[in-house]
């Protein structure tokens, strides 16, 4: 038993296959939307206890934030502007989807912020994991010159670098 976990655990941590992984996390909270706008009310997202319908909350607010949290480990964005503006949008639209769907949010702004807010991490993981994953370009090596140096201590060690412009 305690060995199966830690499978699960790890496989969170370090997911293999990398690309099957990030593609169930992308594609569960669509599928989520998908049956919540085809089930004409029978499904709710918020998941209200004094509501009677079942509740898709978890399938969709968990590989959200699977997907969210794996694209601030696993990816390092240099240029991360036009990632936000994407992002925005995709919350955006996730968020005007699911009001269309359940149309029980509208009475309920708190439900519709917190829709955006948990919107955010998906789209910010989808955009991230898509552009990194879809990436068929060389790379480049960038030759720099260290022009200062110190380190800080204390409960931790850290140390700074101070570098020449790389990039052209």
């Amino acid at each position: 038993m305690l060995l199966e976990a830690s499978r699960v655990l790890g496989r969170l941590f370090f997911p293999r296959p990398y690309s099957l992984i990030i593609f169930l996390l992308a594609i569960v909270p669509l599928i989520v939307m998908a049956v919540l706008a085809r089930s004409r009310g029978i499904y709710q997202i918020e998941g209200r206890r004094t509501d009677s319908r079942p509740a898709l909350t978890l399938a969709f607010l968990i590989p959200g934030l699977a997907l969210g949290f794996r694209a601030i480990d696993d990816m390092h964005m240099l240029r991360w502007e036009p990632i936000l503006l994407l992002t925005a949008i995709c919350a955006l639209l996730l968020a005007w989807l699911l009001i269309r769907s359940d149309h029980c949010l509208w009475r309920r702004p708190a439900a519709v912020i917190l829709i955006v807010f948990f919107g955010v991490f998906y789209s910010d993981g989808l955009v991230a994991a898509l552009n990194a994953l879809l990436d068929r370009s060389e790379p480049r090596a960038y030759e720099t010159v260290v022009t200062d140096k110190h380190m800080s201590s204390g409960k931790t060690t850290t140390y700074y670098l101070r570098l020449e412009r790389w990039e052209p």
